[in-house]
């Protein structure tokens, strides 16, 4: 998804045509909800940490992977569907 990113970027800065390069990857998209998929799931990481150190309980620590996992499968989902077949 990087790359997505750094080639629409770089199209957008150089005045140069965003609109071919989606058709040809139109997965190419879904770098944004990759980048916030990806900032959910760091929060989630040092809260997990966070309550590792303070003792929580292990039913908690599953709620918090339960909520990265249902994160990830949402953006697989989404990027599942911007794929072309």
């Amino acid at each position: 998804m990087a790359s997505f990113e750094q080639e629409i970027k770089g199209r957008l800065k150089t005045h140069q045509q965003v609109s071919d390069f989606l058709q040809e990857h139109p997965e190419a998209r879904m770098y944004q909800a990759a980048n916030a998929a990806e900032s959910q799931i760091t929060k989630i990481n040092k809260l997990r940490k966070q309550m590792v150190e303070q003792g929580a309980s292990k039913e908690r620590l599953k709620q918090l992977n339960d909520m990265k996992i249902q994160y990830m499968r949402q953006f697989n989902d989404a990027m599942e569907r911007a794929t072309p077949k």
